[in-house]
């Protein structure tokens, strides 16, 4: 009998679970083949061409990244010991090439996927097939996530158990997980361009590594002249900042400004505070010539503007120094150079940034000025010291009575007829507010690597601005739109092409052309018991003198209209890079061209000051009982146009003006050729340059002017150890005639890495650098002067000769005859200023490089300094200004030193950053009359020398007075209280002119500190930098009661009298002369300021991954938030707009910032 079947015996779920399992090992399995293979078939698949002879194993890993994918991970000090080696290799696997090249070495190396590992053979245990297999029968699982120090993930950080081959990479996401041997001490994390750090495992299982840049550009690479050199071959003085330290700079979007105290030897001097305007004075090391001394700023090898840029496009900022790093630019190289190299873009996915910051900006340090009711007091003490002289100003001696009735307007009748303003307060916000916004993307393949940028920034206005009912809001303003596009593109393997562009829109606002006092004297000048800004009628006030010093700014900034500057930059660049290794290996050449435009408009609203005003006579508020206040009441304009009633004059719109003047249109062509050689051979390393650059440039309707330079540089480099350098220039101006238009200008530089020596192998572990270096070369400058062909005579058509007297009124006592004149004279002996400098330089490093410096010596000399015609010494009947000459010399010498802490505690990272540097010159030769006496000339002190009359006390008694040399004017007005000033020519008179001697330093600071401060504790960091200058002296006129006006400063209440014989001031005079105010203006322009505080917080985390955020940073930081300085005011220099400090500037700011970064 046949037997059925069974069916259903075994479970139908069981057999689905079952199945289910085998699938998905089976899938498992499958994916893990095809990773090895795919990991095994790319190290198999790719083809490499390799030749090299004499070099190091580095140069060999080096050239296989360039052709491939692959990334090397190992220790430097085990791969800088094996032999150079020569190998030549066509279509090999990098295994074929790496068993070759380690074969006779203690060195072998494993293949993961794209990592290549290279150990020692003990360490390393070759199973590429079993990555993290371990003999250890127990493990453990670590977990965890790799920064960059901004918080951003790194991708592809390697991290490997030591000594094992136990190890990983990170995801996109910078995380990593990782079993690992219960008993394994250490891991080690490692990515190109970053400090590996060693971390004890303990008993953690999860990490949050930050790892910190070891600055491929900055730490190994360094930005030179027309190149970049490795960090450790620079033999010249080079000073370095990021746009990291940058960016901490507290809401300053001034360029210039935020590299105070960011770089040794550069010093900044801020003059105002004005949006817009508000770019300081650079000088790098101090002064060296009477011209200028600006330095050269290049954005990209280019001359360009530094505040055109917005910091969010700047990467790296290098200031050369000494003769060696800046000969290559003669033309202007004498002054040191600032090189600002922007943005580019990187291998691998696209990172979106958007940055926003908004500033709470407010005024520095003001002047104090004395409200109505002490300034009275003041002005009595003044009238009974001095009327003996002229009893008439009893007429203007104030009782208190009436003096008192400015601070108690209160208890007044008609108080607006007692102002006591306050015009600081009436004239200048409590603070105002900047914005700024920043997106930018970069990113790349193997073809083409992107960086691009928008950026929109908007400064406030400090001044406090009223409405004026006319429909329109003047003021100063300004808005800025920057936007840059670098592009990288590798055409071959030999060819990239290189392209930038970009641009800056900007609308600078301000007041209606014409003087700025009469918009800023409130601040310093206008008496506080003139009148009220504004009347409760709305009528302005106004005073019955017809002196502009009592002009009411508050309307002056009202209803004066505005002018709007609309600026236009674009700049192009575009270069080509060619490897010519077919030629000889190490062989490349590059063109560039750059053109740059500047386009300006002017938009405007003309308004007129015949607005309605109003003026209270005082004596209202004794008005007898009935009277008519309108008597005591001034109303201006009294009639209008038509005489029979006032009306409003309406304010024009004028039409956008862009002429060609020569202030708003500039063009600049400038194209460079250059030929490099980098080459290896065993220990020896060389490079070579040449460079061919001519530059182009026009502003407005001139002719073009041009700028010629040919330069050579080589190098070279034994072992590390000894490094030799040679820099020429052939530079030339056109300022200059055919004869002396060209000349060469060398420079060279040696160095000696002490450390790098075997016997010095002893102090491995405490002594990471010590290397010395020097550098000597000459320089040249054509001397800052904006006139162009004064080698040439130039004449002049148009004039009559006058007939009868030296000064003819009128056409009749001039010829009929037009003539021909000599308008200048030639010198066609014209030429360069030359500067001949000299640096030693030392670095040390120790404790791990935790503890590091440079300490800097220089000294330059500089001859042929050129001096206009109109400033030199010659008698007035030859006719005619002097022609420019080569006549004047000065010195200079310094020293700097700059000191670094860098230390690693766990989770923390401590750092420090302190400078100073010292520059003092010396006019050793310049024109000037030679029976002058030495204390009158410029020769034998700094570039301008402060110089004043100078006193050592105050006359105390008439014995005093009668004592004191007799003064060359108002001797007959002297009295105790006068200074005692010193006969310095010893002549028996006192003579200003003669008299007049050094006293203190120069405008400039002669030394510079700064200190930095900062810690970073996971996501948090912490930062403050102090920054001060000492040894300069500034002058601050302050004109006490000047045209009789009843103004005067807080200094003047510690004056002098019979009661208070050691007064810090002097008692300003009211109506008499025969005072002087000695060096009582000059004060020492010391200070200290808080520059920057920061703290930040970097977020990182699943959350933010799951909105694609790879990192979010909140930072609050501030820009000068205290001032510690016995000046008066913040302001570094007087001249602002005006020479007297009398008027006033706009204000220097104070600020707070809250800013957001987003990295995507």
């Amino acid at each position: 009998m046949k037997k059925k079947r069974m069916y259903g015996i075994l479970p139908v779920k069981g057999c689905i679970r079952k199945l289910l399992r085998i699938m998905r090992l089976s899938l498992f399995l499958i994916c893990w083949s095809l990773i090895q293979v795919s990991a095994s078939t790319y190290s198999q698949n790719t083809r490499l061409d390799v030749k090299l002879e004499n070099a190091s194993i580095k140069e060999l890993f080096k050239d296989i990244k360039a052709q491939s994918e692959f990334t090397f991970v190992y220790n430097v000090d085990d791969v800088e010991k094996l032999d150079v080696l020569t190998c030549s290799f066509s279509q090999s696997t990098v295994e074929e090439i790496l068993n070759y090249c380690l074969s006779g070495t203690d060195m072998t190396y494993v293949v993961r996927d794209k990592v290549i590992i290279i150990s020692p053979k003990e360490k390393l245990q070759l199973n590429p097939d079993k990555p993290n297999v371990t003999e250890q029968p127990r493990e453990k699982q670590l977990k965890g996530t790799v920064f960059d120090t901004s918080g951003a993930p790194l991708p592809g950080a390697a991290v490997m158990v030591k000594g094992t081959t136990i190890g990983t990479i990170t995801n996109g996401n910078g995380e990593f997980a990782l079993n690992v041997p219960i008993d394994s001490k250490l891991l080690v994390f490692s990515f190109v361009g970053y400090k590996t750090q060693e971390i004890a495992i303990g008993n953690k299982a999860a990490f949050h590594i930050v790892l910190e840049e070891q600055a491929i550009g900055l730490e190994e690479v360094v930005t030179v002249g027309y190149g970049t050199q490795k960090k450790a071959s620079v033999v010249g003085a080079i000073s370095t900042t990021t746009s990291k330290e940058l960016s901490r700079t507290g809401g300053v979007t001034n360029l210039a400004m935020a590299l105070t105290g960011n770089l040794p030897g550069l010093t900044t001097i801020q003059v105002t505070g004005q949006p817009g305007k508000d770019d300081p004075l650079i000088y790098i090391r101090g002064q060296g010539t009477w011209n200028g001394g600006q330095p050269l700023i290049l954005v990209d090898g280019v001359e360009r503007k530094m505040n055109d840029l917005d910091m969010s496009e700047v990467d790296n900022i290098s200031v050369l120094k000494d003769a060696s790093a800046t000969a290559v630019y003669g033309v202007k190289g004498a002054n040191g150079v600032i090189l600002i190299t922007t943005k580019r873009g990187a291998k691998g996915k696209p990172q979106l940034t958007v940055s926003a910051n908004s500033t709470v900006r407010w005024p520095s340090r003001l002047v104090d000025k004395l409200d109505a009711y002490d300034t009275y007091m003041v002005k009595n003490s003044a009238i009974e010291r001095e009327v003996p002289l002229l009893e008439s100003m009893w007429a203007d001696y104030t009782p208190l009575s009436i003096a008192w009735r400015y601070r108690n307007q209160q208890s007044l009748k008609w108080p607006e007829a007692y102002p006591n303003v306050d015009w600081q307060k009436e004239t200048i916000k409590d603070f105002t507010m900047d914005h700024r916004v920043n997106m930018n993307v970069s990113g790349g393949t193997d073809f083409a690597r992107y960086f691009s940028s928008l950026a929109y920034s908007t400064q406030g206005d400090l001044m406090k601005i009223r409405d004026n009912g006319r429909g329109y809001k003047p003021g100063f303003g300004h808005d800025k739109f920057n936007f840059r596009t670098n592009l990288d593109l590798n055409l071959t393997k030999t060819t990239f092409l290189k392209l930038k562009m970009a641009g800056v829109f900007s609308n600078l606002k301000s007041p209606t052309s014409g003087s700025l006092e009469f918009y800023l004297n409130g601040q310093y000048a206008l008496p506080p018991n003139a009148f009220l800004p504004q009347y409760a009628d709305g009528r302005w006030g106004k005073s019955l003198s017809t002196n502009s010093r009592m002009s009411n700014s508050a309307a002056y900034l009202a209803t004066r209209g505005y002018v709007l500057t609309i600026g236009t930059d674009l700049t192009s660049d575009i270069g080509i890079d060619q490897k010519l290794d077919r030629i000889t290996k190490g062989l490349s050449a590059s063109v560039n061209l750059s053109f740059d435009n500047h386009f300006e408009s002017i938009k405007s609203i003309s308004d007129n000051i015949d607005v309605p005003t109003k003026y209270i006579d005082p004596a209202i508020e004794d008005m007898p009982t009935g009277g008519d206040p309108n008597q005591y009441i001034t109303l201006l304009p009294v009639t209008g146009t038509n005489q029979f009633a006032w009306v409003y004059k309406p304010w024009t719109l004028n039409d956008e003006n862009a002429d060609n003047s020569l202030s708003r249109l500039r063009r600049r062509l400038y194209y460079h050729a250059q030929l490099n050689y980098a080459r290896t051979f065993g220990r020896h390393d060389v490079t070579a340059t040449g460079v061919f650059t001519r530059e182009q440039l026009a502003t407005g309707s001139e002719f073009q002017r041009y700028r010629e330079d040919w330069v050579a540089r080589t190098t070279y480099n034994y072992d590390n150890r000894y490094f030799a350098e040679f820099n020429g220039a052939y530079n030339g101006s056109e300022k200059f005639g055919p004869a002396r238009r060209f000349a060469f200008f060398p420079s060279g530089a040696v160095g000696w890495t002490i450390s790098n020596e075997k016997f010095m192998n002893s102090m491995e572990g405490w002594l990471d650098k010590l290397k010395v270096r020097f550098s000597y070369g000459k320089i040249g400058d054509d001397g800052g002067l904006s006139q162009r062909w004064i080698y040439q005579t130039q004449w002049a058509h148009g004039d009559q000769m006058p007939l009868f007297q030296y000064a003819p009124t009128s056409a009749a006592q001039r010829s009929p005859y037009t003539i021909y004149r000599e308008a200048t004279v030639g010198n066609a002996d014209i030429h360069w200023e030359t500067a001949v400098k000299s640096n030693l330089g030392l670095e040390v490093a120790v404790l791990k490089n935790t503890l590091s410096g440079n300490f800097e010596f220089f000294t330059e000399d500089r001859t042929g300094i050129l001096l206009a015609g109109v400033s030199r010494v010659l008698p007035p009947y030859f006719g005619i200004n002097a022609p420019t000459a080569n006549v004047g010399r000065v010195t200079k010498k310094g020293y700097e030193f700059e000191l670094r802490l860098n230390k690693n505690l766990k989770d923390w990272h401590l750092w420090a950053n302190a400078s100073m540097t010292h520059a003092v010159d010396k006019v050793v030769e310049k024109e000037e009359p030679e029976l002058k006496d030495p204390h009158l000339l410029a020769k034998g002190f700094q570039i301008d020398q402060t110089k004043s009359v100078i006193s050592t006390g105050f006359m105390q008694t008439w014995d005093d007075v009668y004592a004191n040399a007799p003064s060359s004017s108002n001797d007959a007005q002297k009295l105790p209280g006068n200074y005692f000033l010193i006969d310095f020519d010893a002549n028996g008179i006192l003579d200003p002119n003669f008299d007049t001697a050094p006293y203190g330093y120069s405008n400039r600071p002669q030394n510079n500190y700064n200190l930095s401060l900062g810690a970073d504790y996971k996501g948090w960091s912490v930062m403050v930098q102090f920054y001060g200058v000492n040894n300069v002296t500034r002058s601050v006129s302050f004109q006490n009661f000047n045209t009789n006006f009843d103004i005067a400063y807080e200094q003047t209440l510690d004056h002098w009298s019979k009661e208070n014989p050691d007064a810090s001031y002097f008692l300003p005079r009211w109506k008499t002369s025969g005072q002087s105010n000695a060096q009582a203006f000059l004060y020492d322009g010391s200070y200290l300021r808080l520059k920057t505080a920061e703290v930040a917080y970097t977020f990182t985390g699943e959350r933010l991954k799951h909105y694609s955020i790879s990192s979010l940073k909140l930072y609050l930081n501030g820009n000068n938030l205290f001032f510690w300085s016995k000046l008066p005011d913040d302001r570094e220099q007087p001249n602002d707009y005006l020479n007297d400090m009398f008027y006033g500037a706009y204000p220097t700011s104070r600020r707070i910032n809250l800013g957001i970064d987003i990295k995507f």
